[in-house]
């Protein structure tokens, strides 16, 4: 599974520079910024003190969804309750998490917001799974770096399995493609952007190894049995 760090929108170099050092610390190389503010290298590079080269090969995307657009899975990081959202996941349980879907995610994305106000609520619609870091006090609150080094750590013994276990290809359509089937079945039921529609595709993102096939083949049933029902009511009505 390859793990990937995108910043939304981050305002300071130096940020996006400690973020690349923190993540190479960690193991990973895969950093990704989304329309970053005014950057400049030189501050970013210090920071990133032997770590310039994540930092360079560091993607640089116009806009949230290009920098998704080949991710199987989508983990949020917030500090607070946002929207709809009714599942949070702690940091420190997103190792299982990942690990017991391992076959089903060949690339998942940890996404974080700005400096300031964190991820939009356009963002937060892009995201299947929402975690957040367990403060004992809320203030002072986490800085970017600082999130980004409690992630990379808790999902850095990942890395060190990948390494150790032989190589397998993982089946990286099936969460996805399941996600989206599902976001389509929602539409045709009109519950798309409601909070049970929210709710269905939160756990949607929980399912399984062993319960994706079988969801799989239950929303394959509805649609057809939808399909065959819009056919005959048209049938009726001519």
């Amino acid at each position: 599974m390859d793990i990937c760090f995108v910043l939304s929108q981050t305002q300071r170099a130096e940020n996006a520079g400690a973020a690349a050092r923190a993540i190479k610390t960690m193991g990973f190389s895969d950093l990704r910024l989304v329309n970053p503010g005014p950057f400049d290298p030189a501050k970013a590079r210090v920071v990133a003190h032997g770590s310039s080269d994540v930092l360079e090969r560091a993607g640089r995307y116009a806009s949230l969804g290009d920098a998704l657009n080949d991710c199987d899975l989508v983990i949020g990081t917030t500090a607070r309750r946002r929207g709809n959202r009714a599942e949070y996941h702690p940091s420190r349980e997103l190792r299982t998490y990942l690990a017991e879907r391992r076959e089903l995610i060949h690339r998942c994305a940890l996404l974080f917001g700005n400096e300031e106000s964190g991820l939009s609520n356009e963002d937060l619609r892009l995201v299947q799974v929402v975690s957040t870091v367990d403060l004992r006090a809320a203030h002072p609150s986490l800085n970017l770096a600082q999130a980004i080094m409690i992630f990379a750590y808790e999902l850095s013994p990942l890395v060190l399995e990948v390494r150790r276990k032989e190589p397998r290809e993982p089946d990286g359509k099936s969460l996805r493609a399941l996600h989206g089937k599902v976001e389509e079945l929602l539409g045709a039921l009109d519950l798309q952007g409601e909070a049970l529609g929210h709710r269905i595709l939160e756990r949607v993102a929980l399912a399984g190894t062993d319960d994706v096939p079988l969801m799989h083949s239950l929303v394959n049933r509805i649609k057809r049995r939808l399909a065959t029902g819009d056919r005959a009511s048209g049938a009726t009505k001519s």
